[in-house]
């Protein structure tokens, strides 16, 4: 995203797509609706539409009042976070249900996933007791020294896989084509001006992108220029080596302590000089938000002004690393509230309502 914008792009975030608009038979743009309060209807219009709405994209194609082209089946997997239980990752393959992965992690274990069929809508996404304990399950099966119990896991989240459906109705989800399918809808459904991205994964996702840029600038007439994604470090990632980036951070700002540039790097890469300005600038920014942990009240500040965080969620659980092994704590979060609350102009009344839309997300699963 953020290299998007550097390219030009005009990012709009909390607006949901709710439909199509059409002129005829093509389509000319989104209807979308504004998911913050006093926000409202809006269409966005553009010669051609790319509809990559992930594990929504079976649904999103609905609203033409037609059957999409390619069947899409959703496919569940969750991860759980416990406490250290290797120095090495180890991979496993579990009979019937694919293979799970125990990676040392944040001086913890993350391991995962899961990989079954999804029939619910992705809106009523959730992990479930039963997810957690099934993978818990799994794991002692096959990785009996773990003796994983249920009050090891300190933290669970999931996601849906999006997958084209070519391997029959009766198999599995761990069966189904990890392949992406690229749609011009013109042809094959009689809707011009739109494109599907279905299917695909994450380690191909870039490959996936380039093809529907390519397949946009010849629906649109224009010459094919070659890609450079495939060569172009995302942004921050222009570093070189990594000790000898954080020893040149650390010679540049010898009053902060080491442990900082190494995660500010890790973290930021190039970027991290916009956090260590902020620092400079407050001193007190450089301070964890939770003793023990390494994210700084920096980083919300950055999240807030330089990475389009809206909410206090965004920051915690996915802009920054302070919520992803569970529940940072009530003074980590009110402390980031206060922080976020400036830029985002939030009184005392909208922080505490902040925070407990974060907390809510930690609330046992049922």
């Amino acid at each position: 995203m953020l290299s998007a914008a550097a390219a030009g792009a005009e990012l709009v975030n909390y607006v949901e797509a709710v439909g199509f608009v059409r002129e005829g038979a093509r389509v000319v743009g989104v209807k979308a609706e504004g998911r913050l309060p006093g926000d409202g209807f809006v269409e966005l219009r553009a010669p051609v539409v790319v509809n990559a709405t992930g594990p929504w994209a079976d649904l999103m194609l609905e609203t033409l009042g037609q059957q999409p082209h390619a069947h899409l089946v959703r496919s569940k997997g969750i991860h759980i976070i416990t406490r250290k239980l290797t120095r090495e990752v180890a991979l496993m393959m579990a009979a019937g249900t694919g293979h799970f992965f125990v990676l040392p992690w944040r001086d913890h274990a993350l391991i995962g996933t899961t990989d079954e069929v999804y029939s619910g809508h992705p809106d009523a996404f959730r992990v479930t007791e039963a997810d957690i304990t099934g993978l818990i399950a799994t794991v002692n099966q096959y990785f009996p020294a773990a003796e994983l119990r249920r009050e090891d896991v300190l933290h669970s989240y999931g996601g849906m896989r999006p997958l084209v459906d070519d391997a029959g109705p009766k198999s599995g989800s761990y069966q189904k084509s990890r392949r992406a399918e690229v749609c011009d809808h013109g042809p094959t459904d009689g809707v011009p001006g739109l494109i599907s991205a279905i299917g695909g994964k994450w380690t191909t996702s870039r490959a996936l992108a380039e093809k529907v840029v390519d397949l946009a600038l010849r629906l649109l007439g224009r010459p094919r220029t070659a890609s450079i994604t495939g060569r172009t470090p995302l942004p921050g990632g222009a570093i070189g080596n990594f000790r000898a980036f954080v020893a040149g951070l650390h010679a540049r700002h010898p009053s902060l302590p080491e442990s900082l540039m190494y995660h500010l790097a890790r973290n930021y890469g190039a970027r991290a000089g916009e956090l260590l300005a902020l620092i400079q600038a407050d001193p007190t920014l450089g301070a964890p938000l939770r003793p023990g942990l390494p994210e700084v009240g920096a980083e919300i500040v950055h999240a807030a002004r330089a990475e389009w965080a809206i909410e206090l969620g965004d920051a915690v659980l996915r802009r920054t690393g302070l919520g992803q092994l569970g529940d940072p704590g009530l003074r980590a979060l009110e402390s980031a509230a206060r922080l976020m609350g400036g830029p985002r102009g939030w009184d005392r009344a909208e922080q505490v309502r902040q925070v407990d839309r974060v907390l809510d997300r930690y609330a046992a699963p049922a």
